[in-house]
């Protein structure tokens, strides 16, 4: 099955690392994931331009297979506007629309904040993994 999600950046009026509270807007820049499923064996291949850290797409493309426990693979493609590195949650849009692709493309039924958890872990290199910052680019 193949599916696709469209996630979008985010900007942050006060910034947790500082106060250790925050807040978050979202903003129209989108990131595109479009996940298909493949057979067992294939294991997880991703897709993504040079601004975006293959990691990132491959442990949430990894952790959403992991938590369907079907035996099937996963080929996900990922394009995105928004600038890395600029404060506007790239990683945390990308990572939501890896995540919610994949799910759709695998019959997960999950909740917004089972997304949001799972693609805020995903996040490694992230400074926060900050969850508000996932919600804000759902």
């Amino acid at each position: 099955m193949k599916a696709q999600a469209i996630c979008f950046g985010a900007g942050t009026i006060v910034n947790a690392i500082a106060t250790g509270k925050g807040a978050a807007f979202g903003l129209a820049l989108r990131a595109t994931a479009t996940a298909e499923t493949r057979p067992e064996g294939f294991g997880v291949r991703v897709h993504v331009p040079a601004s975006i850290d293959p990691a990132l797409a491959q442990s949430s493309a990894t952790r959403v297979l992991r938590r369907s426990r079907r035996k099937a693979g996963l080929e996900v493609s990922v394009d995105s506007e928004i600038p890395a590195s600029r404060g506007l949650k790239s990683s945390s849009a990308v990572a939501n629309a890896v995540v919610l692709a994949g799910a759709r493309a695998l019959g997960l039924d999950l909740e917004a904040h089972q997304i949001i958890r799972m693609a805020s872990r995903s996040r490694a290199r992230s400074t926060t993994r900050a969850p508000r910052c996932s919600g804000a680019s759902y």
